[in-house]
């Protein structure tokens, strides 16, 4: 079933894709004198760059490639970006490999969790490291692969495109997509830290924040987050473009394209728009009745944090496990919902949420119909087909599985479940901050995040179908 060639060529290729990412932070060593760090980027990169060209010479690109393979490449391309990614923070900041690799990890997958306990005490080339793997991870590791290397056969770059969790085409070939969606990305992560730095933030903590905002990953260069700089006009900016990061590409697309009425009138986006106000609503009044914060700072409070937190980005202006129960509810559940699809963000997302409460809408509308009608499934214009609903149902049902699972898990070390629940939804939604300290956990908690990252970055099924025993089985 898994041909080693396309195996080895799949992998081979997302080595060299990630030895170039690791240019732009020794640029940045180099422009701040930070020499004693230039050896953590130059050797890993020689390395990895000459590893991955040999390979994919002596193999050659995929032939054939199946979606199995594609996902099976996809899901341990994701364990090799974090590994290489892992290096700087061992060598500069002497961290053991668990923690090097939780960091990196976190960092890839836009999750935003981190074990460094001081942020201002990191050298800049590796906090502009964290913040660029973020932006990349953000996008994806294999939607880069993809544009550098894998594109050349359509249905290959194809099969490639979904195993990364997407499936909506913005342009009629993959490549073409592969390209609006980088330019996009790019385009609004330079708007962002354009204004961020009109608003008052240093240029370099305006790049760094701008890569992490776009990506919905939400680190930052500062151990209080957000909350260190204490400025609004930065934070008006960072809640726009967390909801832009939170957007589908392809509705970017039609809004530069000049098509707003489309971007205005999407479902998805205005039930998203509409979650975001009312839980911003609601977690305000919970503060002015239950902490004690006048109306405007609870205003400022309640909105950046379920914005922040509804689009998967993370962001924080006070620590989260200061607000009062209702509050710490609602962004729970903000965590399992999470922004739209084929975005930045993680979580159930939007549109499985409103596909799924329309099909509950229809089975009780069918007990007054006649058994004869049947009555399609609309979400705006488009109707759903059985399959697609099936899948957005089967989906829902391993999330929570898996969330059963790993927080049963990380109960069992940790005994705090509030804590242990809110860290795994975090951590498959990709959002960062919970309600306990990456700081005190445990290795084998550190583990399941970690897990629940890389279950949730990919959606499920590529990691089941790599655990699947079927899968082994056809290999041997």
């Amino acid at each position: 079933m898994i041909k080693p060639r396309n195996l080895a060529s799949g992998l081979s290729a997302i080595i060299v894709a990630i030895s170039f990412t690791l240019i732009p932070p020794l640029v940045v060593a180099l422009l701040y004198d930070e020499y004693f760090t230039v050896p953590s980027f130059v050797v890993p990169m020689i390395v990895a760059l000459c590893t991955g060209l040999l390979a994919y010479k002596r193999v050659g690109p995929p032939i054939k490639l199946t979606i199995v393979e594609a996902m099976v490449i996809s899901s341990l391309g994701w364990l090799l970006a974090p590994a290489l990614g892992s290096i700087p923070y061992i060598v500069v900041l002497k961290m053991d490999f668990l923690d090097a690799y939780f960091e990196a990890f976190s960092s890839w997958t836009a999750t935003g969790m981190t074990v460094i306990p001081v942020l201002e005490s990191v050298p800049k080339s590796v906090l502009f490291w964290r913040a660029l793997g973020a932006w990349i991870g953000g996008a994806g590791v294999i939607l880069l692969t993809t544009l550098l290397f894998l594109s050349r056969e359509g249905i290959i770059a194809w099969r490639m495109y979904v195993a990364e969790a997407r499936e909506e085409r913005i342009a009629p070939t993959t490549r073409s997509t592969v390209k609006y969606i980088w330019s996009i990305y790019a385009f609004y992560t330079a708007l962002c830290a354009l204004l961020l730095t009109l608003a008052g933030l240093d240029p370099f903590d305006a790049v760094c924040h701008a890569f992490t905002c776009l990506s919905t990953c939400g680190s930052s260069t500062r151990t209080d987050n957000i909350g260190a700089f204490n400025n609004i006009a930065a934070e008006v900016v960072l809640m726009i473009f967390m909801i832009f990061g939170a957007t589908r590409f392809s509705l970017h697309y039609k809004l530069l394209t000049g098509d707003v009425k489309s971007f205005v009138t999407d479902p998805e986006l205005r039930t998203f728009i509409f979650v975001l106000v009312v839980s911003s609503a609601i977690v305000s009044l919970d503060l002015v009745l239950h902490s004690g914060l006048g109306i405007g700072e609870a205003l400022r409070m309640g909105f950046f944090h379920a914005i922040s937190v509804g689009t998967t980005a993370g962001f924080t202006i006070k620590d989260l496990t200061l607000f009062p129960p209702l509050s710490k509810l609602v962004l729970l559940v903000l965590m399992f919902i999470g922004g739209c699809s084929n975005s930045t963000a993680g979580g159930i997302k939007i549109w499985r949420l409103v596909t799924l409460s329309k099909l509950s809408k229809q089975e009780i509308d069918k007990i007054f119909l006649p058994t004869t009608v049947r009555k399609a499934l609309r979400l705006g214009k488009v109707v759903l087909d059985e399959h697609e609903v099936l899948r957005s149902a089967s989906f829902f049902f391993m999330y929570l599985s898996f969330a059963f699972v790993a927080t049963t898990i990380m109960v069992f070390f940790e005994g705090d479940f509030l804590g242990c629940l809110s860290g795994v939804l975090s951590a498959m939604a990709s959002v960062g901050p919970f309600y306990m300290s990456p700081l005190t956990l445990s290795p084998i908690s550190k583990i399941v995040l970690m897990v629940s990252m890389w279950v949730g970055r990919l959606e499920l099924i590529p990691i089941f179908v790599l655990l699947s025993p079927q899968l082994w089985r056809a290999k041997r």
